[in-house]
């Protein structure tokens, strides 16, 4: 799906309704990359977002989530560079 868009003067630009619904962005974090002129814009997670989906139980080990939380960002960062 391609579609044409513009760029404001502070250089924001919108996301086409159609493509947000498509890939399941309300807001939020999103990456963006740039290759031999191309951009791409990729849905990501933010801290937040690792936070909320980690599951806490009565051994909860809140060193071991920053680790995971962690390794979840590094996960998405090497994502964006392939």
């Amino acid at each position: 799906m391609s579609t044409i868009t513009k760029i404001s003067k502070k250089g924001q630009l919108v996301i086409p309704k159609k493509i947000r619904d498509k890939i399941g962005l309300q807001g939020g974090s999103v990456s963006i990359a740039e290759h031999d002129g191309v951009i791409t814009i990729r849905k990501t997670k933010d801290i937040f977002d690792i936070v909320r989906s980690i599951k806490v139980s009565d051994d909860f080990n809140a060193e071991q989530a920053l680790q995971e939380a962690q390794r979840d960002i590094a996960d998405e960062k090497n994502k964006q560079n392939t």
